[in-house]
């Protein structure tokens, strides 16, 4: 049954909060609650389910409110993104791509040490991918400088990124969604960097009309 009256809900699909139809509603709340216990707000529990409909792509969604006393709880399904994944991702190696995927869902769980720890696994399987296993992370730092594919400066970016991952596995750290974003802003650089500007620079050289030669002026006779 379609509610007439619409709601406002993170489209994936959008990228942004949208008006969306609900396809379906249903309220569930504890069965075995006494009448007593419906009056004690601790220990009353009610879940709602609701089945959206986008009004802009009319992709399809579902909400779960769940509230536990006074506590309150949002989920959707599929969960919100988050983060989006690179459009280049393809050009990636597939084993590289799959824990990119993975980091991405850490940070649309809400779970932001794994998230980082993902970050570092990434520069980890990209460091061994170019330059083999030759020691710990400084190691692998220095031959990726010193093989030309990043500057100084990147490595400075890297090593923060590492940093950052080795206190969230040894240390409890738990960065904020906006450091873990600026953290897949340095690593997807590298990946660009290594896996897709080379080719896009292939192609533009390929496909750029060459200028022709100046003609040389005739000389006074």
């Amino acid at each position: 049954m379609v509610t007439e009256v619409p709601t406002k809900a993170p489209c994936n699909r959008c990228g942004l909060e949208t008006q969306q139809v609900i396809l379906y509603a249903r309220e569930v709340s504890d069965p075995d609650q006494s009448e007593s216990e419906q009056d004690d707000l601790d220990s009353c529990w009610v879940d709602k389910y609701s089945v959206l409909e986008c009004r802009g792509c009319n992709s399809i969604s579902i909400r779960h409110e769940s509230h536990i006393g006074v506590e309150e709880q949002l989920n959707y399904y599929p969960p919100r993104v988050a983060r989006r994944l690179p459009l280049w991702l393809g050009s990636v190696p597939i084993r590289i791509r799959f824990m990119v995927h993975e980091t991405y869902w850490a940070l649309a769980a809400g779970c932001p040490s794994l998230a980082t720890m993902g970050a570092r696994t990434v520069l980890d399987l990209v460091f061994l991918k170019v330059v083999g296993d030759v020691g710990p992370f400084w190691a692998k730092l220095e031959a990726m400088q010193s093989s030309g594919y990043i500057s100084r400066r990147q490595r400075e970016h890297l090593e923060r990124v590492l940093d950052a991952g080795n206190a969230a596995a040894h240390r409890g750290f738990a960065p904020s969604a906006d450091l873990v974003n600026q953290m897949m802003d340095i690593v997807e650089h590298l990946l660009q960097t290594v896996y897709v500007l080379k080719h896009s620079a292939r192609r533009l050289k390929r496909e750029t009309p060459r200028r022709r030669p100046r003609r040389r002026p005739r000389s006074a006779v």
